[in-house]
């Protein structure tokens, strides 16, 4: 079995950058997972890292908005 973090950020203290915002970017935008994954992953991971941060994400950007209010 790779070696899979436990946290797609890394820690849960990790920020969020550019780079992430890209890629939730391009899920928002309708890109398949599977193709985000080929652009934006880094070799050997396994589309469930990449799946799971995008989840990551959408919860994190759901926390903010919600914190906006």
């Amino acid at each position: 079995m790779p070696n899979v973090p436990t946290h797609p950020l890394g820690n849960r203290d990790t920020r969020l950058s550019r780079q992430h915002f890209t890629l939730y970017r391009g899920y928002f935008d309708g890109v398949s997972v599977e193709q985000l994954h080929r652009t934006y992953a880094e070799a050997g991971v396994d589309v469930r890292v990449t799946r799971r941060l995008i989840a990551t994400l959408r919860d994190a950007c759901r926390r903010g908005a919600m914190c906006a209010r």
